[in-house]
């Protein structure tokens, strides 16, 4: 079993308004998936009828909608979001994800036609920025 990952730089997932790098995915490790994803718009409402899922803001400011409670977020908010549960998020973000049970696309479940901003955001190629040598 392979213990250590970083996102894979010949990969990119998502959908028009969001772009992502995977981490660890179902063919790794099917209990529990992640990822690094940006949006600079919105994502689109949608469920995921498979998986529980976390979300960590690591960069950025925007607003979640789950469940119909909306509320804004900042770099470092935690943001749950079970299983079967309706929810969008939009903003300026770069998201770590993880998800349980390790995703399959065929769990998400659209609620509206996905929007497709002007330009596609560029996935992320590190989780954290890089860091300079310690002296």
């Amino acid at each position: 079993m392979r213990y250590h990952y970083q996102p894979d730089p010949n990969k990119t997932v998502g959908r028009p308004s969001v772009q992502g790098r995977p981490i660890v995915s179902a063919n790794d490790f099917d209990r529990l998936g992640c990822g690094v994803f940006r949006t600079q718009s919105r994502h689109g409402k949608i469920k995921n009828i498979a998986s529980d899922r976390v979300y960590l803001v690591l960069e950025g400011a925007g607003r979640f909608t789950v469940a119909d409670e909306g509320f804004e977020v900042v770099t470092g908010d935690v943001v749950l979001v079970p299983r079967n549960t309706p929810y969008d998020y939009e903003g300026d973000l770069k998201l770590f994800l993880v998800h349980s049970p390790a995703n399959l696309d065929e769990a998400d479940i659209s609620l509206e036609t996905p929007p497709v901003p002007d330009q596609s955001p560029t996935a992320p190629d590190f989780i954290l920025r890089q860091q300079e040598p310690i002296a």
